[in-house]
């Protein structure tokens, strides 16, 4: 195609972003700080009658301390009552950085390259891989690209300043000094990369294996012939006995069941996200907000950041103070959730994992 095409398709591809930003990012908001909140239990009495024995969560107690969150809804409603709409769009430029990045990586590899969009003779069509090792190769270097502005991210967008339209000040609001002076540390967050890296290894190894056992005559949407549907591969499954009616109930159960897995771990990765590396603070620094723990101490006073909203909190987030140890990992941040909170935290937003589940298994 000519440059002038070219620069069209740049021009629609913005575009199409912004507007989708519109929509996604209050809903993305609302999910992120649903469910970072931390709710810990109230502190029961201790079971040793020694004075020293700590207070430990009661698992029996049904009351939790700090702001009460009782759904998506609710806290729809705090979000507009103490930061007004704005808080919506907290986070907003993050997205928008690392959907260009990602915009622009995805037109240059299933663009340019492309038979449609080639740019001078000898193009080739390129598709990223759909299956095995290959696949999982890909969705590994594009969490490698993304992991450091998901963490941004949801610190962002979870934080209680009124971040600066400097990068470079509200990089330091939002990363800890020793995260700050080194950006390659974002990977050694304790337990986050291994974490994202199961979540994607079940995506896109372990649920397209059982597809291709239980439901072999599933076939990709882009290889359908014109006239042919996912309606045509249901009929077909469903009269090939046991690997085909008793096969597709079994995955459709276990994509279900998925759920049960995928949502655990993205909570988790996203408290792991939450927790900056430790490092010295800056001489003279702002005093850090109970609701930024670790962060905020790489601006001296005199630039201590305002508050986004009024002094209560939209959401509590764990701190050294009410929540003790930080996560020492995967395992470790699963066990204190429990321990903590409760296991009802490990299914917030169930249905969002589970609506992206199943889209994933039938794609």
């Amino acid at each position: 195609m000519d440059f002038g095409m070219f620069v069209l398709t740049v021009l629609a591809l913005i575009g199409t972003i912004l507007l989708s930003l519109l929509i996604t990012v209050p809903f993305l908001s609302l999910v992120i700080r649903y469910r970072a909140h931390y709710s810990p239990r109230a502190l029961g009495l201790p079971d040793s009658d020694s004075p020293a024995a700590p207070l430990t969560p009661s698992s029996a107690s049904p009351f939790h301390t700090g702001p009460e969150i009782k759904g998506i809804l609710h806290l729809l409603s705090r979000i507009r009552a103490q930061e007004g709409w704005a808080g919506l769009y907290k986070g907003i430029c993050p997205v928008l950085a690392e959907s260009f990045l990602g915009g622009f990586v995805s037109l240059l590899y299933f663009g340019i390259s492309s038979p449609g969009m080639g740019v001078g003779a000898g193009s080739s069509y390129a598709v990223a891989p759909r299956f095995g090792i290959a696949a999982f190769g890909w969705a590994v270097f594009s969490l490698l690209l993304n992991l450091p502005m998901t963490v941004i991210l949801n610190r962002s967008i979870t934080t209680p300043y009124k971040l600066s339209y400097s990068p470079i000040r509200a990089l330091r609001l939002l990363l800890s000094p020793s995260e700050f002076r080194a950006p390659w540390k974002l990977y050694a967050l304790p337990g986050l990369l291994p974490t994202k890296l199961l979540h994607i290894a079940y995506l896109v190894l372990l649920l397209p294996a059982l597809r291709a056992l239980l439901v072999p005559s599933f076939r990709a949407p882009s290889t359908y012939e014109p006239g042919e549907d996912w309606a045509d591969d249901v009929a077909g499954a469903a009269g090939m006995g046991f690997w085909g009616g008793m096969g597709l109930g079994t995955y459709v159960v276990f994509l279900l069941l998925s759920t049960a897995v995928l949502c655990p771990l993205e909570i988790v990765a996203l408290r792991l996200s939450l927790q900056p590396l430790s490092g010295p603070t800056v001489a003279g620094a702002a005093p850090v907000h109970p609701a930024a723990p670790g962060l905020g101490t790489n601006l001296p006073a005199s630039q201590e950041p305002a508050l986004f909203g009024t002094e209560e909190d939209v959401i509590h987030l764990r701190t050294p103070e009410s929540g003790g140890e930080p996560y020492e990992g995967m395992r470790d941040c699963w066990k204190k959730i429990v321990q903590e909170e409760g296991w009802r935290v490990l299914a917030r937003a169930w249905w969002l994992t589970l609506i992206g589940t199943v889209a994933a298994g039938f794609s």
